[in-house]
Parts: C-alpha cells; structure tokens; sequence
C-alpha cells in the first residue's frame, strides 16, 4: 500500500501497490518508495472501504519521475540501466536475457546516447495512455521489456529492434527540464545575438527551435535536430556497412558552406532519397541531422585524434531539400534574382539564375542522348555478362531501369553565353517528350524534336561543378521553365543588347 497526494495539497489517498512494482519495496531498491517520490497515474479505478474511506485499485499503467540532480536516483539508473541498444544480439533475445536500457523518447521511437541504434518501444490495447505519461525528450529508463531483434519484410539490410511494455516491465521517467541548464550558441552567421539552446542531463543539445543558421565549423559532439545549408562537394555511393550479418545501406555527401566543410552519413532510405536528388555542385538544405558523442580515431604508432561524426536517419526525422532544382524559386521573382550569364561568369558565381535562348544542342559526355538509370538512384546502370543490370552506386544487381535524357546545351542572352549540362528531368520540361517515347523515335524524328527546342526562352538554374580530379570547370542546368512566347524572348535578347 503507498499513500498518494498532489503537490501542495494536504488531503491524500491510499493505493494499492502492483504486484509488479512491488520489487521497488524490497531492500535491495533501498528508499526508493520514500516520501515525496513523485509517479504518473492512468487508467485507474476506485474503490469504497468497508469503513465508508476511498482507495485507488492496483494499475499497471504507472511511472515513477527520477531526478537527474538526486544521488539517490543516479545510483539506482547507474546500478541498473548499463545496457546499449546497439549491443542487443538476437542470440541474447532468443535465451530470454533479461534488458534495462536508458533510452529517450523520440516520437514513436527512442534512441539511446550512442545515437547508432533506434528501437520501437510498442504499447497494446489499454497500456496506450502510458504514452500520456512521457514527451518527446524525455528519457525513459525501461526495466526488463520484451525484446525482439527481426529483419524487415523485403529488406535483409535492415535490421529492427522493438521494446514492447509486458507484464514485469516498469518505466522510471526523467522529465525533460529544457530550463534547467542551457547552452549559449552565438552564431556566426549572427554575431550580435545570443541564443539558449536546451541541454539534457547526458549533456545532449537540441538544436530544433535554434532560429539563426547554423555554420558547419559551430558543429560539435552530441547535437540533435541539426539543420545545414552548403555546396555539394562530392557524393559517396552506397558503401553498405553489416552489422552482426545484417547489412546496412550507407551513403554519404561532403557539404562545404563559407565556413568548412564536413562529410555526412546517411542510413538506409534517407540515405537513397537525399543522394538520388543530389550532384555535385547541388545546393542542399539538411535538416534532422545529429552528431555522435566524440570517439578516437587513428591508426596504431600514429597520433590519435577524437572526432565525432554527423549523420542522418529517418527515425531521426532527416529530410533533404535541393534548392537548386526548385522549380518553385524560378516561378517567383522575389526567390531569385535573374542575371546576365557575362556577368554571372565574371563574377564565378557558385549558382545562379538567367533567361536566355537555346542556341544550341549536343550529346551528354557519353556520346549519347539518353542513358539507362537506376529508377531509385538515377545513376548509370551497367549490364553484366550475363545480361544483368547492376548498379554501381547502390552496390546492388536491380531488376528494371529507365531511361533519361543526357544533353548539352548552349544558353546565348546576348551579352554572353554559357555550355551548361542538362540536369536530371530538366531536359524533358523543355522538349515535352518523355524518353521513353523519346527512344521510339526513328532517329530523323529525334533530331527534329531536339532541333524544335532552338531559338526557346527559357529561365534557367545553373549550378558551377568543379571536377577535383580533373580540376576542370563546367555548368549544369539544374530547373527549368519556358518563357511566355517567342515575342518575349525577340524582347528580352533586344533590352539586353541596348543594355
């Protein structure tokens, strides 16, 4: 039996203690069940006494508030919850191990310190008002869950962890005290301002509601809800990374803004959706991001440096934007500035908006006017000896392809001229032809559609691409759209020669 009452309030009542919690009570756990220990009740009932008195009925639907400033509670979480997720074997599952994990809530999921390994904790039928009990950012010390390790249907690369709340399970909150310690970030993108950002007990700072940018070289260990906005200097194909058999998809970007650069890993799906949109060249906008803890890196008899890793995952909620393949900033004259391509090559401008004229149009660097791609990378297939189609950049054999156009154009505005390479999709806005009913063409019929599309106007997005291996300089033509009709563009090429 324990004795309830609200803070602050003289009147109290009588509960009946959960065979389950009951393990709280017995000497091993100390005073844990001491006066002004503080719980979250749902889902109970009460109950009238013979002697006309009211108590509360036993409920599994209970959490006990821990202290991250009480000794008392950081020896019973460092006395019992010493367990990683990213440490669970499915052997271990499989001979009924008994876990205590230290995890912290992240939507549906939650996510321990070693921010590697994401599980599910699962709540059935009447245990769902428990989620009441907790919010995002909370960390949840969970005793003796029900664990299973099983690989998603259709994917033998990934592999899930799910905690579910059963019969012996009993879950301790800290609450999230975003007040109680806070870090000062002053930004370099703004100096004269100074903003806190919240900082939990294991020292983790939550950059969500952060509201300047955020510089690649402020990047520091253990941030969550990062957001970054640079260059594309290089994508990493898939370098699928096997974890106790299991195969993990990984990729990369090295991202540069005015300040550095850094390399970022993305796991699984985010990893495949943000480097299918993504060349190099490309402005990227990256948010959901977080970094490890500080780990060593080095090599024996060499110095050994700590560093600390930035990544991305979609339990994480990472999203990527390509900024230089929106469309929607050619549409609005108050999202972009139109310049003169002489100007614009003068000044080396790292991205930038014209409209000029189709001049001309030649084959893409592999000779050809179109290509087979990857449908979910779009990146070049190859076909093996035994008429296999194999992608390079995902590391996998595929079963079906597509195809893309790969062209070259000449945009003349009358005050200069540029070769730009035509980016994915861009090529099909301006002919109106898709390629697959491109390649059906009889090849007469292909040059006329090709040659249709000189003496067009159009807005255009171009991105400078310097090639590191070759240390060569070219363009690409990122977005598109057609300008209103043949008399505009006589116009516009007439005001810049006057110009």
């Amino acid at each position: 039996m324990v004795t309830l009452s609200d803070p602050g309030s003289r009147r109290s009542i009588d509960m009946y203690l959960h065979q389950k919690f009951c393990f709280l009570a017995d000497e091993c756990a100390g005073d844990f069940l001491e006066k002004h220990r503080q719980v979250r009740i749902t889902g109970t009932r009460s109950v009238t006494t013979p002697v006309g008195g009211t108590r509360l009925l036993p409920t599994e639907h209970m959490v006990f508030l821990l202290s991250e400033s009480d000794d008392q509670d950081k020896k019973f979480l460092s006395d019992r919850f010493d367990e990683s997720l990213s440490h669970v074997a499915a052997a271990d599952v499989e001979e009924e191990r008994s876990f205590a994990f230290l995890v912290k809530r992240l939507h549906v999921y939650v996510n321990d310190t070693s921010v590697e390994e994401n599980a599910c904790l699962v709540l059935w039928d009447e245990q769902i008002g428990l989620a009441s009990l907790f919010r995002k950012g909370d960390w949840l010390a969970i005793w003796r869950p029900y664990v299973t390790v099983e690989r998603q249907a259709g994917r033998d690369d990934k592999r899930s962890i799910t905690l579910e709340y059963g019969s012996q399970t009993v879950i301790f909150v800290i609450p999230m005290d975003p007040t109680k310690e806070m870090e000062l970030m002053c930004s370099m993108a703004s100096q004269p301002s100074q903003h806190a950002v919240p900082r939990d007990a294991q020292g983790i700072l939550d950059f969500k509601w952060y509201p300047n940018r955020l510089l690649i070289t402020e990047l520091a260990p253990k941030m969550i809800n990062i957001t970054i906005f640079g260059k594309v200097l290089e994508v990493i194909a898939n370098m699928p990374f096997e974890n106790e058999g299991i195969k993990v998809s990984r990729y990369g970007i090295r991202l540069t803004d005015e300040s550095g650069y850094c390399d970022i890993t993305l796991w699984d799906d985010i990893g495949q959706a943000a480097t299918s949109n993504a060349f190099v060249g490309d402005w990227l906008l990256l948010e959901g991001l977080a970094t490890t803890e500080r780990v060593a890196r080095g090599q024996p008899g060499k110095l050994v440096k700590k560093r600390f890793d930035v990544f991305g995952k979609v339990e994480l909620g990472t999203k990527a934007w390509n900024v230089s393949s929106s469309t929607g900033f050619l549409c609005s004259p108050f999202l972009r500035n139109i310049m003169r391509v002489s100007a614009a090559l003068a000044e080396k401008r790292h991205n930038f908006y014209c409209r000029a004229v189709i001049s001309t149009w030649a084959e893409g660097k592999c000779g050809r006017t179109t290509i087979s791609i990857h449908p979910r990378c779009n990146r070049p297939v190859e076909t093996t000896d035994e008429a296999v189609l194999y992608c390079p950049f995902c590391a996998q054999f595929i079963e079906e392809c597509k195809v893309t156009y790969t062209l070259r154009f000449v945009l003349d505005d009358a005050t200069g001229c540029c070769e730009v390479d035509v980016g994915l999709g861009v090529a099909e806005d301006i002919l109106a032809v898709t390629p697959s009913e491109f390649v059906r063409l009889a090849l007469d019929e292909q040059r006329e559609v090709l040659d249709a599309i000189i003496g067009k106007e159009i807005e255009g997005s171009i991105v400078r691409v310097y090639d590191h291996k070759d240390q060569t300089i070219s363009f690409r033509l990122t977005a598109a759209c057609v300008s209103g009709s043949s008399v505009q563009s006589t116009k516009t090429l007439i005001q810049n020669l006057a110009g």
